[in-house]
This record gives C-alpha cells, sequence and structure tokens, in this order.
C-alpha cells in the first residue's frame, strides 16, 4: 500500500489539466474489472468488441477511467501503484476523444493475419518506448497527451510531458515536442 502517491500528488506536479484518467490493465489483478463496473464516472474499455466478449472474461482487458477524488482512485493509487497495473494521463481533450485515440494505439502492426498489439498502459513499457522513441512516434503519443504519469522499477513517479505552444484543442497540428521527453523532477527534489 502506497499512501504518499494520490490523485493530488499527481495534480501537483501535473497540474492545469482538464481531465485526469488512468489507463488500467483489467488483467493485473481480478478486482479491476468488478471495481470498474461500480463505478459512476466514465470507464470504457479500448477494445471496441468488449460487446461480444463473455463477461467473465471483460477483466483481460484495457480500460480508461476518469480520475476523481473518490475511494476508487485511492484504491487505484494505494494498492496498484508498484504493481504495474496502470498509468496516469493529464489531458485537455474530452473523454471520449481520449479514449478513441488510445484504442488506435494498441494495434502496433498487423502482417499477414498476425496482429501486433503495444501494450503501452504497462509503466515499464510505455518508459522504454518514451525513452527511445523518435519525433514522429513522440508526436503521435502526445498528440492528445499533456503528461503521463507512472511508476519506474523502484516504484517512484516518473512524469513525461510537453508543452504546446497553442492550445491542443484548438490546433493539434501545432504542438511543439522535444527532441527528447523530459523527466520532470519529484516535488521532494524541487
Amino acid at each position: 500500500m502506497n499512501s504518499t502517491i494520490s490523485l493530488d500528488s499527481l495534480k501537483s506536479i501535473c497540474g492545469g489539466c482538464r481531465l485526469y484518467s488512468a489507463v488500467i490493465d483489467g488483467s493485473r489483478n481480478p478486482d479491476i474489472y468488478p471495481k470498474l463496473k461500480q463505478l459512476p464516472q466514465r470507464v470504457s474499455c479500448l477494445h471496441s468488441g468488449i460487446s461480444n466478449v463473455a463477461e467473465e472474461n471483460r477483466g483481460l482487458y484495457p480500460y480508461q477511467v476518469e480520475l476523481r477524488d473518490d475511494e476508487f482512485s485511492q484504491w487505484l493509487f494505494s494498492e496498484g501503484w508498484g504493481n504495474r497495473w496502470c498509468i496516469f494521463i493529464g489531458t485537455d481533450v474530452s473523454f471520449p476523444l481520449l479514449r478513441n485515440y488510445f484504442a488506435n494505439q494498441l494495434l502496433s502492426s498487423q502482417k499477414n493475419s498476425h496482429a501486433d498489439f503495444f501494450k503501452f498502459y504497462d509503466p515499464q513499457v510505455l518508459q522504454q518506448f518514451l525513452f527511445n522513441a523518435g519525433d514522429a512516434q513522440l508526436k503521435k503519443m502526445f498528440k492528445y497527451v499533456t503528461y503521463y504519469w507512472m511508476e519506474k522499477e523502484n516504484n517512484r513517479p516518473i512524469y513525461f510531458y510537453f508543452k504546446p505552444r497553442a492550445s491542443i484543442r484548438k490546433n493539434p497540428k501545432d504542438v511543439y515536442i522535444p527532441d527528447f521527453v523530459r523527466h520532470l523532477p519529484l516535488a521532494s527534489e524541487l
């Protein structure tokens, strides 16, 4: 259990966003999907064919959930942090737009009848990708995301962000992507 990581700590470092959400790997823990089903806020599976999946298998898929100051968010931060359950996102776009964007990121390639999936919602996978991605890949991953926030291997937070020259909502093409993704210092290091 981690009591120092919370939605408040995310907002204190990655502040000013219109929406805070998480992309959660439902297969990481059997308690995730039942808790998601009980939420009053927006929750959406990233796989479009989820309605055709048997109820007992729906917990095996990734979900995007809107973060609020509630018991679920507290549970997600306290139990999921350090267990690679999810990544956290700060953005200025709507929940449906972000969901559709992330759903399109799942399939990395399709050759013949074989599909390769990009498990970007795994903190270790996303960190490796962001540290090694080229400018075009970074531009794609930050198209609608202001901040990615996740745990490092030592369970300390790591933040990836970019600063747009203009509002993403007004002109998504007018975005400054630096040659690298900057690692923000921890609040305790400021």
